[in-house]
This record gives C-alpha cells, sequence and structure tokens, in this order.
C-alpha cells in the first residue's frame, strides 16, 4: 500500500496483525506493530489482541505481559480475547494463581468468561502435559454453569491421552498376579 502511495489505517494494519498473529507469526506481527506505531497510527483492542496472541502462541510470555501492562498503562482496556489470551500466558508460565486472578478480574469488569476461554486454559495446561491442571479447570467450567463443548472434550481428552504417565491397574489379588505371568504351554 505504502509504496503505491496509499496510507493504512487502523483497519488495514490490525488486518495484518490478526492474519500474522493467527499464522502464529509472531516475529512478524511484532515488526508489524512496531511500523504502525512508528508511522503514527494508534493501536486498538484489536491490535494488542493479536500482538498478545502472537507473542503468547510464541511462548513469549514475559513479553506479553509486558504489552499487557503497557496496554493498560495506555487506557486500552481488556475484553474478553485479551483476557483469554492472559489466561493462556499465565496457565504457560504455570502461575494458576495469576489464573485465577485474571477471571475473577474478567468478571469484576462485567467480561464474563466463556467456553472459549476455559477451552483456551484447558488447552495450554494439555500442551504443557499439564493433565491433572487441565482437569481440574474442566471441573471448574461445569461448575460455573459453562457448558463444554466439543472442543473442550477434544482438548481434554488429547491432553490426558499425552499425559505422559500411562497408568496400568495393578493387580488385586494373587490370582491376578498369576494370570498375567506368561506360561511355558
Amino acid at each position: 500500500m505504502e509504496a503505491k502511495g496509499l496510507k493504512p489505517r487502523s483497519r488495514e494494519w490490525n488486518a495484518v496483525l490478526v492474519a500474522c498473529a493467527k499464522a502464529a507469526e509472531t516475529s512478524a506481527t511484532v515488526e508489524i506493530f512496531k511500523k504502525m506505531v512508528e508511522r503514527g497510527e494508534k493501536p486498538t483492542k484489536v491490535s494488542y489482541g493479536a500482538l498478545l496472541s502472537a507473542l503468547e502462541k510464541g511462548k513469549m510470555y514475559d513479553e506479553a505481559i509486558r504489552v499487557w501492562e503497557h496496554m493498560r498503562k495506555v487506557g486500552i482496556e481488556p475484553n474478553q480475547y485479551s483476557y483469554t489470551i492472559m489466561a493462556s500466558v499465565y496457565v504457560g508460565l504455570e502461575n494458576f494463581s495469576l489464573v485465577e486472578n485474571i477471571i475473577k478480574e474478567m468478571v469484576s469488569t462485567g467480561i464474563a468468561p466463556t467456553v472459549v476461554t476455559f477451552n483456551a486454559i484447558i488447552s495450554v495446561c494439555s500442551r504443557n502435559g499439564l493433565g491433572g491442571e487441565a482437569y481440574e479447570w474442566f471441573q471448574r467450567i461445569k461448575a460455573m454453569n459453562i457448558h463444554p463443548n466439543e472442543i473442550t472434550y477434544e482438548i481434554w481428552i488429547y491432553g490426558r491421552a499425552n499425559d505422559g504417565k500411562p497408568r496400568r491397574r495393578k493387580p488385586v489379588n494373587k490370582w491376578e498376579i498369576h494370570a498375567e505371568q506368561p506360561t511355558d504351554d
């Protein structure tokens, strides 16, 4: 656009940021965000959300926290999407007290966590081998009267299957022990 003499506006910058974030192109998202600011365009909730998403996907958790703090400092109020991303960031850091705090903050500001919020939390738990925590959050979703969807079950089952802790039932009595032993017959 700029090569043709056109000046991109917020909408165009955000479209590129969102596309890069969805593609998990963290470095490209960061560079585009920087260019946007350098060119005098003020970032919006969408801009910050895309940047946070890219940083979370790139496991750049400390940078995501700095962006979150800056976003709030300049007066951009978080929305459901940015709260959900930050919950995922805190799960990635395995700091579940901060996950709890972000959920409480969402509720206190009138933004209700949704199945998408819990799916994000369960998904990061599952990807990081935190099957027990994924199960706890799976139980919380039901306790908060939010109905799990197919994605919830899929990521929870995936996490349980890939927990890295296969479990084999132990024999209950001596007859089962002998039944498990191979015979020479």
